[in-house]
């Protein structure tokens, strides 16, 4: 796909967080607790269509938001919560729901952890004199917290950050902010994300360079993190990344 690319010119490398640089294990843990807390309070709670209705509630409000309009990740998780609980003949309070999501974010910030490799690879990626950056739909005062905990936050220069923008991907407006910062042009900039749709078209429309993280491989795709640095050592030899 990348046949004809002048990698020399590349300057900078931009990510997606979760599922590209951190684990989901952490919300997974998270999850469990969660589940537990519930149950007490609604024992005949079915969790497994609670989380259904969950993810389905969240999409919608999250493909719902806009600027005028903007409503951060975790004011969607306890709407669509509280909302889920209610469709399912639950009435919780919206205190105990908040209540029971600050010790879910608790633990999943407190169990978060990165991809195997992902602190070595940005380390090779500093070490070539890369510029690297993150652009993920998520607060400010999560994601931030998730990286420094998972050893990662000190090897990233721009932090594009959907609560920041008051927008959420696929918006070109984050793409175009990783720009702005990094005063690049878009050519000169890698981007891996694990989705289609909110990472590798709005990329690949905006001139960068994108590449989806997915084990499956193939054409304008990566597995792993060596494969991302066999990618950029093809632009000439640099010890960093061997």
């Amino acid at each position: 796909m990348w046949n004809d690319l002048d990698r020399t010119r590349i300057r900078a490398i931009f990510f997606d967080v979760g599922g590209v640089l951190l684990s989901y294990a952490s919300w997974k843990k998270a999850d469990k607790h969660l589940d537990r807390e519930l149950k007490k309070r609604f024992p005949k709670l079915n969790i497994k269509k609670l989380h259904e209705t969950w993810a389905m509630e969240w999409s919608r409000r999250n493909r719902a938001t806009s600027d005028k309009c903007f409503e951060t990740m975790r004011s969607q998780a306890e709407k669509s919560l509280h909302l889920s609980l209610v469709s399912l003949g639950f009435i919780p309070t919206r205190a105990y729901v908040k209540s029971v999501l600050d010790i879910w974010y608790k633990i999943a910030e407190k169990n978060s952890e990165a991809i195997p490799g992902a602190r070595r690879m940005l380390a090779k990626l500093k070490c070539s004199g890369y510029r690297t950056g993150i652009i993920t739909n998520a607060d400010w005062n999560v994601v931030i917290p998730h990286l420094k905990r998972a050893g990662l936050l000190g090897y990233i220069d721009y932090k594009i950050v959907s609560s920041r923008l008051r927008s959420y991907k696929p918006d070109l407006k984050l793409f175009k902010e990783a720009l702005r910062v990094s005063n690049l042009k878009p050519e000169e900039i890698v981007f891996v994300g694990d989705s289609a749709d909110l990472d590798f078209k709005p990329a690949r429309k905006i001139g960068m360079i994108p590449l989806l993280f997915n084990k499956k491989g193939g054409r304008g795709r990566i597995t792993n993190f060596e494969e991302l640095l066999q990618f950029l050592h093809s632009r000439g030899e640099n010890d960093c990344l061997k």
